[in-house]
């Protein structure tokens, strides 16, 4: 495939105008024969990750805690056999066994 800048895209006819969401929306209205000056609620969608973009699945809540506790389990085992210097179980899997989703 070929990617084009907007200029290039219109000149090949691939697109009907240039500019943002406000000319968008300006033309949208007008073909749908929505006045100028009503108001309109505009709704974001939720947001998704580039993983759930390629279609990838962010793990199921009871995975995510399993993982947390496997975690756990190793930090334990790892603080109980440590002999020096500081070892804490990382933000992210605290966040998560407090009920979170593990994200910043």
């Amino acid at each position: 495939g070929r990617i084009w800048t907007g200029a290039d895209a219109r000149e090949h006819g691939l697109v009907d105008e240039l500019g943002g969401y406000r000319a968008a929306f300006a033309v949208a209205r007008e073909l749908s024969g929505i006045a100028p000056d009503r108001r309109l609620r505009v709704r974001t969608l939720p947001v998704t990750s580039p993983a759930e973009r390629l279609g990838l699945r962010p793990p199921a809540d009871h995975e995510a805690r399993a993982l947390v506790g496997v975690v756990t389990s190793l930090m334990r085992a790892i603080r109980s056999g440590h002999s020096g210097g500081l070892v804490r179980t990382p933000d992210w899997a605290s966040r998560i066994a407090r009920g979170g989703d593990g994200s910043s």
